[in-house]
């Protein structure tokens, strides 16, 4: 079952975002959410707002990664214990996630750690560096609604950095925002290691950027 974000066409400020929903049959399902946006600031392509990092499209985005996930995880649910799709079910997934002022990161994922790590080192760092680390976060963030799921620490190996450097790629970010998000998913695994957890930080490397040399030969 595949999925995703439209909006409701009116000739108002305002469009509501619908999620439209097709079953095994092909058959189109569509649930009007919560969430509002100005169709001038809407990505019809990326199914998104279109700048992300302004302060109300930011947090509109960060409601809509949370519907995927949610909205992901209960179409599984119907696919492999074989329920029945229900429309009604589908809008209360929808509004939970929709309704939530912040991110609740289940426990055992990456981000609950993240989210752990932060909190245990505000009291040691300065404010810049808690910004940074903050970034950090959001960009997994809009990863896990990328990948329309949880990333669990067990998950987090050789295959996630190549995910996650395609998902770079896409979304335009440069190598060295790739490389420093890297390596502070690095620094959390250490401090789990540290307290007997078991990861796969030894294979959290990042492919060093080939370096063309560039030679001009000087002839007579």
């Amino acid at each position: 079952m595949k999925f995703n974000f439209i909006l409701d066409r009116h000739k108002a400020k305002t469009s509501a975002i619908t999620l439209c929903v097709w079953d095994h049959q092909g058959l189109e399902h569509r649930l009007k959410t919560p969430l509002r946006i100005a169709p001038a600031m809407w990505d019809v392509e990326k199914c998104r707002p279109t700048n992300i990092y302004l302060k109300p499209s930011k947090r509109l985005n960060m409601r809509l990664n949370r519907i995927k996930i949610a909205v992901h995880e209960y179409l599984n649910d119907v696919r492999t214990k074989r329920r029945k799709f229900s429309l009604m079910g589908l809008g209360r997934v929808v509004a939970k996630s929709a309704s939530e002022a912040q991110a609740s990161y289940p426990e055992g994922t990456l981000l609950y750690f993240v989210d752990m790590y932060i909190r245990s080192r505000s009291h040691l760092i300065s404010n810049a560096t808690h910004k940074r680390y903050v970034v950090f976060q959001r960009l997994l963030e809009r990863f896990e609604g990328y990948q329309q799921k949880n990333l669990y620490l067990k998950e987090v190996n050789a295959e996630f950095v190549q995910q996650f450097m395609a998902f770079g790629e896409i979304e335009h970010y440069t190598h060295s925002t790739i490389s420093r998000s890297i390596h502070f998913i690095r620094t959390v695994h250490n401090f789990l290691e540290k307290r007997g957890m078991r990861t796969f930080v030894y294979e959290l490397e990042i492919p060093k950027q080939r370096k063309i040399n560039r030679f001009v030969t000087l002839s007579e």
